[in-house]
């Protein structure tokens, strides 16, 4: 039997699996860049880069919380990052709290995030 974190990040991709692709949602999306940095308070607790894979990568942004004894927590950025793409946005960027818990306490860990995105020219301009 799969720990809780495990059993979290096998639904996570079972997710993942069944959500459209991103060259389907954004067909106009040619790269897409996520700085991710965890913070608890002003300490930094990681910070790492992803980078996207427009082709076969699924619409659907949820991050995993690092706080190893975080249960039932993470980020799901998808509503943010999708609407900015949709948009056309070649800069983004916000946070979001994680609402997992620590023993009976919120974990309250925060992700900033920052993405960077280019898009295809239509002949009607960009993103037209």
């Amino acid at each position: 039997m799969p720990t809780p974190r495990a059993q979290q990040a096998i639904e996570r991709r079972a997710r993942e699996d069944e959500a459209p692709r991103l060259n389907t949602e954004v067909p106009e999306l040619t790269s897409l860049r996520l700085e991710l940095q965890e913070a608890r308070g002003h300490r930094t607790m990681s910070k790492y880069v992803r980078m996207i894979i427009i082709e076969t990568g699924p619409a659907l942004f949820e991050i995993e919380c690092g706080e190893e004894v975080c249960r039932d927590g993470g980020y799901n950025l998808s509503w943010e990052i999708l609407g900015a793409l949709h948009r056309g946005n070649p800069k983004f960027e916000g946070e979001e709290t994680c609402r997992g818990q620590i023993g009976s306490a919120e974990c309250g860990r925060i992700l900033h995030y920052r993405g960077s995105a280019s898009y295809r020219s239509s002949p009607l301009g960009p993103l037209a």
